[in-house]
């Protein structure tokens, strides 16, 4: 295990809570996973009130300066499994430095670590019904199990919506729920940096999907609706960023050439996050159709761009987006979603409206916020690791 970057103000006041935060599998090349990890660290590692030890093993991940970066070698060829197998001795090192507490930022507390603890909990796919039919089978009861384990043992839960909150709970009964916390995601100002005025004028029209291309988002049916809103429009272009397998990259590709736009549908593959404010910026509106949803950061993230937003009304969304989406019924069909996109790239007054409703939304929410109520869950964790039981 290598330090590589020391904290900037982590020691400041003798009251910091030496953090441990731990995750050595990869950090996820998709855009809530990775802006998660960032913009949650940066925000925590700015405080005051903790000394953040970052510990992984994605070295292609950069962590935020204010935060020391641990990097451990788990051989990639071994899989998860080598990383299941190897945490065991790496927690062992952890207990050789007088860490307060864990941060286990995604879902999986060691299964040796008998310290306080916060757990983040961001996808309803991580357990239940959803969890067996989208994942491979062995996966999804790993990771029911794993989850489970880990929730068991931690001293504090966050999940990332009230909505999560929820379905935590009820599928986990044992949990008291006076453990489970929230913590919502925030809008990075990053972000907004770099995504310059939103501009409408005589361009051609730019409809945008920030999304993986797993079959639950419903990419398919964003590029029919799109063709069938826009077949008056012969120079509008569909925008999908976002990472996919060649399977489902095909797949997409097959609908777009069967509805004659093969040539008016970019797939942009995975977009660094300091070129989706662009991104946005360019863009005349998001549709966002996913049918699963814990949370739905590009709703945010288009919202604070000053993007209108076309929505399903499901999961963790509503809490996002209040009335400033443009919402659309859970079993649409791609005509009626067309209806409103060809109503959104038509009715100025009807997309300020919306825009102007996003901007107030998204300004509710901040990493700062985040970090705030992680930070207290911490304290709260090291707190009621020192009461007896029954307290």
């Amino acid at each position: 295990m290598s330090p590589e970057t020391r904290s900037g103000d982590g020691s400041a006041g003798h009251a910091a809570l030496r953090v441990a935060v731990m995750w050595l599998g990869r950090i996820s090349s998709d855009t809530a996973g990775r802006t998660y990890m960032h913009e949650a660290l940066k925000a925590l590692g700015q405080r005051p009130d903790l000394d953040l030890d970052v510990h992984i093993s994605d070295e292609h991940f950069e962590v935020p300066p204010s935060c020391t970066r641990v990097l451990h070698r788990v051989p990639r060829r071994l899989g998860s499994p080598g990383r299941v197998l190897l945490e065991p001795m790496i927690t062992a090192k952890l207990r050789k430095t007088p860490y307060d507490v864990m941060l286990a930022p995604f879902g999986f507390l060691p299964l040796t670590w008998r310290g306080p603890s916060v757990v983040v909990l961001h996808n309803i796919l991580a357990f239940g019904d959803l969890a067996r039919r989208e994942l491979s089978p062995l996966r999804g009861l790993y990771r029911e199990r794993a989850i489970s384990s880990s929730l068991r043992r931690a001293t504090i839960v966050l999940t990332v919506s009230d909505y999560l909150r929820k379905l935590v709970l009820d599928h986990f009964t044992f949990i008291d729920p006076s453990r489970v916390g929230v913590a919502h995601y925030g809008l990075s100002t990053e972000l907004l940096s770099s995504a310059p005025e939103a501009q409408t004028s005589a361009r051609r029209k730019n409809v945008l999907v920030v999304s993986a291309l797993w079959p639950y988002k419903r990419v398919d049916q964003a590029i029919e609706a799109f063709a069938l809103a826009t077949a008056e429009e012969p120079d509008a272009v569909l925008r999908i960023a976002g990472p996919g397998t060649p399977t489902q990259l095909a797949a997409s590709m097959n609908i777009a050439r069967r509805w004659h736009i093969l040539d008016r549908v970019l797939f942009l593959g995975n977009v660094p996050h300091s070129r989706l404010g662009q991104l946005y910026a360019e863009s005349d509106a998001v549709l966002h159709l996913s049918e699963i949803e814990s949370f739905g950061l590009p709703v945010l993230e288009a919202m604070g761009t000053g993007i209108p937003v076309l929505a399903k009304r499901i999961g963790g969304i509503p809490e996002v987006a209040g009335e400033a989406a443009i919402w659309i019924p859970p079993n649409a069909e791609a005509g009626h979603i067309a209806g409103l996109l060809r109503r959104v790239l038509s009715d100025d007054t009807f997309r300020v409206q919306h825009i102007r409703a996003g901007r107030r939304e998204a300004a509710q929410f901040s990493w700062a916020r985040n970090a705030e109520l992680t930070a207290r869950a911490l304290r709260r964790a090291v707190t009621a690791s020192k009461q007896p039981p029954g307290t």
